[in-house]
């Protein structure tokens, strides 16, 4: 089967039917890591997937499926020793899964009567705390509120569902600051430019997620 069929069976009816369908792909993807390093391997070989992927200083996302109207995007996300605990919510409902490494999830609560802004949440306790560890798969409906401390090099399988809403909330809590973050579709393009990467960088961090996945370390 190719990769792309395995996303074709997930649904966005419902926050429930989505979890369903993309706990039994992910369950399928993740036991094969030829299959993810094939679609690694991919992105660089289309135009589409090249623009979606980003690539910050702190966390690198490898777009590796988008399509639009069935409003499923899947990426691989590589943490590094610079990611911070910053909390959010997000545009989408998403599963994901720790292929190697692992983080600690810090669930802050829902936002609050369908409001975007969660300043209410200081001084930032969590309700509930969580481990994530290679092998485990979850889903978050859009409107929860958390944040991930992930361990450096920790890679994830990440499935998206269509966008609810164009903008969320982000909260630092060491700085005491807090930003919005837009859908591509209305970002500025200096946010743009900032995310993006050359073709030669980008297959350069994808080998290096690929050497991380086919080690024997967890």
């Amino acid at each position: 089967m190719k990769f792309k069929d395995y996303f074709k069976k997930i649904s966005n009816k419902s926050f429930y039917e989505f979890h369903e369908t993309c706990e039994k792909v992910i369950e399928e993807i993740s036991r094969d890591r030829e299959l993810i390093c094939a679609m690694l391997d991919n992105i660089v070989n289309n135009e589409k997937l090249i623009q979606k992927s980003e690539c910050y200083d702190f966390l690198d996302k490898f777009v590796c499926f988008s399509d639009d109207e069935m409003g499923i995007h899947a990426r691989i996300s590589l943490f590094n020793e610079k990611y911070a605990n910053r909390i959010h919510y997000h545009r989408w409902n998403y599963s994901a899964c720790v292929l190697k490494g692992g983080y600690k999830q810090l669930i802050y609560g829902v936002q609050r009567n369908n409001s975007d802004e969660i300043t209410h949440l200081y001084p930032y306790e969590p309700v509930i705390v969580e481990n994530i560890l290679p092998g485990n798969i979850y889903s978050l409906e859009h409107s929860i509120i958390h944040s991930i401390l992930a361990q450096p090099d920790t890679i994830s399988l990440c499935i998206r569902g269509k966008a609810i809403k164009d903008r969320f909330q982000v909260l630092d809590p060491v700085a005491n600051i807090s930003w919005w973050q837009y859908g591509s579709e209305l970002e500025g393009k200096e946010e743009q430019e900032m995310k993006s990467t050359t073709i030669d960088d980008l297959e350069k961090r994808i080998v290096k997620v690929k050497s991380i996945l086919m080690s024997n370390i967890y």
